[in-house]
């Protein structure tokens, strides 16, 4: 089973060119998507002609004769059903809330339907969408079957709807009672006719009276979530056991301010991500004042109705296309793997740097750096390690220990003064001298730069085929990671063979001294046998020399630059199997003078990932070596590795050669 790989940040797409196709594809998949979780915010609300709700909005509040403004915020506050306090709050300030309300009420009982709740209902009605978990209370949403309705989860309540503050309320309907509407837009206080009628009902006088501020109608909605939809509430914990069957938390026009929304959110991403899903953002805004790595996988920065219509013909091609004839069905994606192709299939350029040199004083056979440890040649000025009270190390660990071979214990005098003589055991003269007096430790085996020697560089282009790119994103890692680990600098770029044009110019950055550098060619694809060739993308391929020529043209200033250029072919040998084809590549390998090495693999089944470590390896041993050793170097890295060598037959050729060395 597929594992997801960790998003380091969320991927933000818009129509610029080079966000383009990825855009397409994550639009492709959401409408190909068959169970997805969404949220949705009064973002949707915007096309509809409704202006987007600001909680910072003040309004005025009339109190006698005078006024003053009270914000947005408090009101939802002060005047919501959830507030304990609701019953003792002002009438002033209720009349200026129900005023305020009431015309959002109005205007969207009157506003047209947008193409996003147009999707919503037919994503519903095609039981594509498990839950709909919106923040909205204007009731656009509402879906017109009853029984698809329940899918809907307002988190805010809904502004259709009025109720009182008395437990068994049951709330009235406001387009069926129009003129309740009529009387909040002129008095702002209405007292609830159905409570108000079981009041006139009461004996007592007293209690009647006391009920009165209790029966003022206000909407049912806050600004908070709901006690069922808490950590602890059961609606919450049936919508987290949904989501664990969604490959798709898709989020619409929902800002993330609010930290009980934020947290909702957050805990439905994580379950999508433990079912291989993803986790989509889509509004024009950025999003602000929250850390979204690891949760939002991809934030597309476009309008939300250019959105929904772009779903919605997706949707259409693809019900009308149907299943295609010509896919193959062993690459048809299931849709718990949808996701983890889209999320993962993106391969960018692998750099590794040049460590700087150690310019200080360190041990030339350890490495040991502390100064009160070390004592320095006085011919090459070499340092080696000495016992020390202030080093790390016993005596027995030092690399120097003075007249260890004599037998005398030292002593701080002597120390000293083999200090000031110190000649190393190099640039000692046993004619002049005698054998050498002091014990060094023998040096580690370990792979060590020249003095005033350049470090090796490379660059390696890795051509794939789109079905291969676990392979390449494989090999770009651990070419990339061998190289650093050596501290040399390298460059490792993917190029996928579908978008290859002849136009196109690969290593834009590189800036590399001219022959200071190798570069590998790694070939991900396909050979093919009738006829014999390599395929260049869907329904194309070319005879060996054809294909070689057409992808070495975007690399041909920087092959002019290169010292040495290798080429690996990492699919299958069919084509090694017609003498014809392998004569004219040969051929083309004297006389062309692009590749002077060209490394292929005779399997007629080749597993690509069984070569990868063997290439990594390679790349390193070939560094910075002279022509004459490509060969034999070539062969034993072949011959050492435990894996290639025994699921592979690998021929070489190189440059002025007659024909193929078989290994």
């Amino acid at each position: 089973m597929a594992t997801t790989l960790d998003v380091a940040s969320t991927r933000v797409l818009d129509f610029t060119e080079t966000n383009t196709d990825r855009l397409a594809t994550v639009i492709e998949t959401i409408a190909k998507t068959e169970k997805i979780m969404l949220m949705s915010g009064p973002g949707v609300s915007i096309a509809c002609g409704l202006s987007y709700l600001d909680m910072d909005e003040q309004i005025i509040v009339q109190s006698g004769d005078s006024q003053y403004g009270s914000s947005l915020q408090n009101a939802f506050d002060d005047c919501s059903l959830l507030n304990t306090e609701a019953k003792s709050v002002s009438e002033d300030k209720l009349a200026a809330f129900n005023k305020y309300m009431v015309d959002l009420r109005i205007r969207a009982r009157s506003a047209p339907m947008s193409i996003f709740h147009l999707l919503l209902q037919r994503t519903l009605r095609e039981k594509r969408v498990m839950r709909c978990l919106t923040t909205s209370f204007d009731g656009l949403d509402q879906q017109p079957d009853s029984a698809i309705d329940e899918k809907v989860i307002r988190m805010y309540g809904d502004n259709r709807f009025l109720r009182c503050c008395m437990p068994l309320c049951p709330g009235i309907y406001s387009a069926e009672e129009a003129y309740i509407d009529d009387q909040l837009r002129s008095k702002g206080i209405v007292f609830c006719p159905p409570c108000t009628r079981e009041a006139q009902k009461i004996k007592s006088q007293r209690l009647a009276a006391q009920s009165a501020a209790m029966r003022l109608l206000r909407p049912a909605v806050d600004i908070h979530l709901p006690t069922e939809l808490q950590r602890v509430g059961d609606l919450r914990s049936e919508v987290m056991k949904e989501a664990k069957s969604c490959q798709l938390l898709l989020i619409v026009g929902l800002p993330l301010k609010s930290g009980e929304v934020y947290d909702l959110m957050r805990e439905l991403a994580s379950e999508v991500h433990h079912s291989y899903g993803a986790v989509v953002y889509v509004d024009n805004e950025t999003i602000r004042g929250r850390n979204t790595s690891g949760i939002i996988d991809f934030h597309l920065q476009m309008d939300i109705e250019d959105f929904s219509s772009r779903i919605l013909v997706e949707m259409d091609n693809h019900r009308e296309m149907g299943h295609d004839i010509n896919a193959d069905p062993a690459l048809e994606l299931d849709q718990s793997e949808i996701w983890y192709e889209v999320m993962n299939n993106t391969l960018e350029p692998e750099s590794s740097a040049q460590e700087s040199e150690d310019t200080g004083p360190l041990c030339c056979l350890c490495g040991l750096s502390d100064p009160l440890c070390l004592t320095r040649c006085t011919k090459c000025s070499d340092y080696l390690c000495i016992p020390s009270i202030y080093g790390p190390y016993g005596k027995h660990k030092s690399c120097l220990v003075f007249g260890g071979y004599t037998g005398r214990r030292p002593d701080p005098l002597s120390t000293k003064s083999d200090k000031d003589d110190f000649i190393c055991p190099w640039c000692w003269k046993h004619s002049e001298h005698g054998l050498y007096p002091h014990y060094v430790r023998p040096a580690p085996q370990m792979n060590v730069h020249m003095r005033d020697g350049t470090a090796p560089r490379m660059a390696m282009i890795i051509y794939y085929l789109d079905q291969f790119w676990p392979h390449a994103k494989h090999l770009c890692s651990l070419v990339k990671n061998r190289w650093q680990m050596y501290g040399w600098p390298s460059h490792v770029e993917p190029a996928k063979l579908e978008g290859l044009t002849r136009g196109q110019k690969l290593f834009p950055q590189c800036e590399w001294e001219v022959g200071t550098f190798d570069i590998f060619v790694i070939y991900l694809t396909h050979g093919l046998q009738n006829p014999p060739g390599y395929q260049l993308y869907h329904n194309k391929a070319l005879a060996p020399v054809e294909f070689l020529k057409e992808t070495l043209v975007p690399l041909h200033d920087i092959i002019g630059r290169s010292q040495h250029t290798h080429a690996i072919m990492m699919c299958c040998g069919h084509p090694l199997y017609s003498a014809r084809h392998v004569k004219e590549t040969q051929e083309w390998i004297n006389n062309d003078g692009v590749v002077d090495v060209l490394l292929s693999f005779f399997n007629r089944k080749l597993a690509p990932a069984f070569m990868a470590g063997m290439i990594a390896r390679m790349t390193t041993s070939l560094a910075g070596r002279e022509t004459r050793w490509i060969r034999p170097i070539i062969v034993n890295t072949w011959l050492t590795d435990g894996v290639a060598c025994g699921h592979s037959d690998s021929p070489t050729r190189e440059r002025a050669t007659a024909s193929a060395e078989y290994v």
